[in-house]
């Protein structure tokens, strides 16, 4: 006969036999193992911001709930980055992105690395030259909150007499046990 009823193990570590922690169960029932993705969101982007001027300016956003305060995030985006057709012979654009970490409607910390991450030169001399490609910009960072936190990607114009625009890209954000 067989019974319906169900059995608990209740464990706060799973260690190996050698004593190392190889896995833990927070007080909130999350299963982590040190490197192991925690949880993934993700969105396609569906903004198409043109950039002219040199300072940083909102492109698009997406937010996470981290499940464990000791957590670092995986923060990516891949979008295409188009130059109009005002690109002279010699001339350049330049650029770069940030993210800017928000909790509570607040920003606490920027990750950027510089404000020229891609450029490019005009080949044209009739200012008629058009150019895109597939920008990629991913950083680590270490909330230390169990708060919702918004991630706003931000794009800087570091050449802010040619123009370009940022469209049709991914957003992913990766919860990572530490």
């Amino acid at each position: 006969e067989r019974s319906n009823t169900m059995s608990n193990l209740l464990v706060q570590n799973i260690k190996h036999t050698n004593g190392t922690t190889a896995a833990t169960v927070s007080s909130g029932g999350v299963f982590a193992s040190a490197g192991h993705v925690i949880q993934v969101v993700e969105k396609v982007s569906t903004q198409n911001n043109a950039f002219t001027s040199n300072s940083y300016s909102d492109h698009d956003e997406l937010a996470i709930t981290p499940k464990l305060s000791t957590s670092k995030m995986y923060l990516s985006f891949v979008g295409r980055i188009k130059y109009d057709n005002t690109l002279g012979n010699g001339d350049r654009v330049r650029g770069g992105f940030r993210w800017n970490r928000f909790v509570g409607g607040s920003s606490v910390a920027t990750h950027n690395h510089s404000t020229e991450q891609f450029q490019s030169k005009g080949i044209s001399n009739d200012g008629g030259c058009e150019f895109s490609f597939t920008g990629t910009y991913t950083v680590f960072d270490s909330p230390a909150t169990t708060s919702e936190v918004t991630y706003k990607l931000q794009v800087q114009n570091s050449q802010n007499d040619n123009n370009f625009t940022v469209s049709h890209g991914q957003i992913t954000i990766m919860e990572i046990a530490q």
